[in-house]
């Protein structure tokens, strides 16, 4: 169905166009940042998670690619964390373009990363962060097998 290839820094450029304005967006969305700052922080974000881009040591960015049409169809990005008490893989992100949603490529790209951690020998749990708001991927996570490990909850008073 799919297959991961590792995305250039020129690709990653052109995702993150479209991908701060929309992590700005979760954020302001859940209330966590000001409209005035939102931009602005979603750019430091990446920016101290991936100094050196693509080639951020501990970091792998895949575009996800549509087999029969050679087309890309998202990307999945993940970091190795194992500093941690269990050693594992954190899922920065997972996107898919929106022509292609809700045809099992999301479900495709974690079957095949879930593969590659347990390929690793070193990496012994996937995790991840999902926006409270996005019911879509929280339902294709625990579909996934994916639970809930922690849970933040808001409740504006004014």
């Amino acid at each position: 169905m799919i297959r991961l290839r590792q995305a250039t820094q020129k690709e990653w450029d052109l995702i993150l166009r479209d991908e701060i304005p929309r992590y700005a967006e979760d954020h302001l969305r859940t209330g966590n940042w000001s409209k005035s700052d939102a931009l602005q922080w979603a750019k430091d974000q990446y920016g101290k998670m991936l100094p050196q881009g693509v080639d951020t040591k501990g970091h792998h960015i895949f575009i996800l690619i549509e087999e029969d049409s050679n087309e890309a169809v998202g990307f999945i990005w993940y970091e190795e964390r194992s500093n941690a008490s269990t050693p594992h893989a954190f899922l920065c992100n997972l996107h898919i373009f929106e022509p292609f949603r809700r045809q099992g490529y999301a479900m495709a790209a974690l079957a095949q990363l879930e593969a590659m951690v347990r390929e690793s020998k070193t990496l012994k749990r996937l995790q991840l962060h999902v926006f409270g708001h996005n019911q879509a991927a929280r339902k294709l996570y625990a579909k996934q097998g994916f639970t809930e490990t922690n849970v933040i909850m808001a409740k504006d008073v004014d």
